[in-house]
């Protein structure tokens, strides 16, 4: 059996992680809120096997804060240019 990722795990589990993160990002967006580059390579990591549920979880927290400030810096240059 061909394994992935860090966690060594199963391509049954890479599509069952996939289809957790899909319906997670199609919830928030219907909230009209599309994550940041940070945070899907974050949901990317999961899906791959490299890191737990868990460990993602935290990931994303970091990787939202990071999203949001890049975004809000490409807002004061459009804005206040």
């Amino acid at each position: 059996m061909e394994v992935y990722g860090k966690q060594g795990i199963s391509r049954q589990e890479q599509d069952r992680r996939s289809a957790i993160v899909r319906e997670s990002l199609a919830i928030v967006r219907l909230d009209d809120w599309n994550p940041g580059a940070h945070v899907l390579a974050a949901y990317d990591c999961y899906i791959q096997g490299d890191v737990d549920w868990e460990t993602c979880e935290k990931q994303i927290k970091k990787a939202a804060i990071i999203d949001a400030r890049e975004r809000m810096i490409e807002l004061e240059q459009e804005y206040l240019d």
